[in-house]
């Protein structure tokens, strides 16, 4: 029995490139977003039933070595597995309306000036910000008389999507 584990990063690219799918997919950003929100037996299904069309277009056979399609799979598929794709001007709304700009755009509040250039938000690390920053995020907005934001998973993966654009007047 096989065993499929994903692997946060690998080999990916290199084997992206030497299977050939760079001739079809130009990169493997390309190719994720078109998985992106699939389950992995979604990704199994199109896979299998992309070898004929394959072998349509004149792409030869390319026969993998073991741990190769895991590298292959999770540089596309398991790296965006926990994204979601939103927008970022809904979510720069999102950020406005539920008060976000009161702290995050006030140098004296202590809280970071958001968006931030170069740094990477992703539902894992809006958790991770919860868990370390909520206690005195929840006083500090106590304090100023505002309520606790609410978010459905749309208006998150829209404010995650915001937070990391490169928006105009950032640094």
């Amino acid at each position: 029995t096989g065993v499929f584990r994903i692997e946060a990063a690998g080999a990916g690219d290199a084997v992206f490139q030497s299977a050939g799918c760079a001739k079809c997919h130009q990169t493997v950003d390309a190719l994720a977003a078109q998985v992106q929100g699939k389950t992995l037996t979604e990704i199994a299904a199109e896979m299998w039933n992309h070898a004929p069309r394959m072998a349509a277009a004149g792409a030869p056979a390319v026969k993998l070595a073991p741990g190769q399609m895991r590298d292959l799979v999770s540089s596309f598929w398991a790296a965006k597995f926990f994204e979601d794709s939103g927008h970022p001007a809904s979510g720069n709304r999102v950020f406005a309306s539920k008060n976000c700009t009161v702290c995050h755009n006030d140098a004296s509040s202590g809280a970071p000036r958001l968006p931030i250039q170069g740094r990477d938000f992703s539902g894992a690390a809006m958790v991770s910000v919860l868990w370390r920053h909520g206690p005195r995020m929840l006083d500090q907005m106590k304090s100023k008389g505002l309520a606790w934001p609410r978010f459905d998973g749309a208006q998150m993966a829209d404010l995650i999507a915001y937070l990391n654009s490169n928006h105009p007047g950032h640094p």
